[in-house]
């Protein structure tokens, strides 16, 4: 007789980072893996530090295998349209002032979903509100963060 669960799947992971320690360390911007070389990814809380993110988000579609899932999450103000970045804005202050923390170049507006389809991605939200309430929000650090996580895939 077969135990309910008789298939076995082996998962292994890899953590990245490009300052932290990490299995690989790596500029999400320009990865040098291979195309189609991950079946999962979970990107949270990147998107807001890097020089580019539409060149990220470019990058995470190529390694993305077909029919494989990105998880994202970025800060989003729900009272911006579009994303707001200023690269005359260098200074700590400056940037706690203009995206709400002092490392961040960038926070995302209402059109981020808008955005991420555009990088050629099925998009589907989680929003913490949907989910058990025994879970913790994914709300980033700046006070006017929305509880949500993208859930991404691959357009055909």
């Amino acid at each position: 007789m077969h135990p309910p669960f008789h298939h076995l799947y082996y998962a292994t992971n890899t953590t990245a980072d490009l300052f932290a320690p990490a299995n690989l360390q790596i500029d999400i911007q320009d990865t040098g893996l291979e195309d189609a070389s991950y079946d999962l990814i979970i990107c949270h809380q990147v998107l807001e530090h890097v020089t580019g993110y539409k060149r990220a988000l470019h990058e995470l579609r190529r390694i993305l295998s077909p029919g494989g899932k990105l998880i994202i999450s970025f800060p989003v103000d729900p009272s911006l349209e579009t994303v707001y970045e200023d690269s005359s804005v260098t200074t700590k202050e400056g940037r706690l002032e203009h995206f709400g923390e002092d490392d961040h170049l960038r926070v995302f507006g209402r059109d981020s979903a808008d955005i991420l389809r555009s990088f050629g991605f099925e998009v589907a939200e989680i929003r913490g509100e949907d989910c058990d309430p025994k879970i913790k929000p994914v709300v980033g650090p700046g006070d006017y963060d929305s509880n949500v996580l993208w859930c991404l895939s691959k357009s055909t």
